[in-house]
């Protein structure tokens, strides 16, 4: 009596639904921001918030590029009072102004991760923890209504720490500094606020461009606006103007770096990873 064996061939597939490795990933961010500047001579004197959206693609399982979104808003309290340009101005030493502006950030950096980020407790070379630095180059669009020019250039650069929770899911601490190339100063922002000694709001920016009043005058009073002091309409001017004699104040913006402003987040994120790898045989290679 024969024996007869058939042998089908079978591939067998690396398939393992739980330890899937995901080509991108979409995310939001938000946290802090400051800005380092002639109002803000140190990190953290300024700090505010932060926000925005991130996709990446990735490369191998450490190398990636990411393309970001960000916006970040600059705000600085000044004592006129303080301020050499102001002693001259009789009265203006009670008020205290805020400047501030909302600076946009698009930017692609590559990405380097210290360790293959997973959940594969089999892989040795797989982590849920890896910590990861990029550098990139990004674009800015400044909020300022008073520069002719809001466009400016910068290279980012940063680290940060991943920490793969669930299967798709990531939370992603990162810290950025913006280092500007090109129209890097003048982060300082409008006058958009000006508050007595005693504290209280005599002049709103944003009222007075919403508000309809008759004087279409600078210094026109908006109803429903308390100003004690004629000087501080009389002066008016001079302190919205006072950034400009900020800006390029040792006339080497373009050609020395170091002139320009700084800025920097530190901000948390959530991230979603979509498009898993294909699968592959083990035994023959196929997908």
């Amino acid at each position: 009596m024969a024996l007869f064996v058939c042998v089908m061939p079978i591939c067998v597939f690396a398939d393992d639904e739980q330890h899937k490795f995901y080509w991108m990933e979409v995310g939001l961010q938000g946290g802090a921001a400051y800005y380092v500047g002639e109002l803000a001579g140190h990190v953290f004197l300024s700090t505010r918030e932060a926000y925005g959206a991130q996709a990446r693609v990735k490369i191998t399982p450490r190398w990636a590029v990411q393309f970001k979104g960000q916006c970040q808003r600059v705000s600085n309290n000044i004592k006129f009072g303080e301020i050499d340009e102001f002693k001259h101005l009789s009265g203006v030493k009670d008020f205290t102004g805020n400047y501030s502006q909302s600076v946009w950030h698009f930017d692609v950096v590559g990405e380097y991760n210290f360790f293959e980020l997973g959940l594969d407790e089999y892989n040795i070379h797989m982590r849920s923890i890896t910590p990861y630095m990029f550098m990139g180059f990004g674009a800015g669009l400044l909020g300022a209504q008073r520069k002719k020019n809001n466009f400016t250039m910068y290279v980012p650069l940063g680290v940060g720490v991943k920490w793969k929770f669930a299967e798709r899911w990531q939370l992603q601490l990162a810290w950025q500094h913006n280092v500007y190339v090109w129209n890097g100063d003048g982060f300082e922002g409008d006058l958009s606020r000006v508050w007595n000694k005693e504290g209280a709001c005599v002049w709103d920016r944003k009222v007075e461009r919403d508000a309809v009043y008759g004087s279409k005058k600078l210094g026109g009073v908006p109803p429903g606006m308390n100003i004690p002091d004629i000087l501080l309409v009389a002066n008016l001017k001079e302190m919205r103007e006072y950034p400009n004699t900020l800006d390029n104040s040792y006339k080497m913006n373009g050609s020395n770096i170091m002139n320009n402003d700084l800025t920097s987040t530190l901000t948390l994120g959530i991230v979603f990873e979509f498009t898993p790898q294909k699968k592959t045989c083990v035994l023959c290679g196929d997908n």
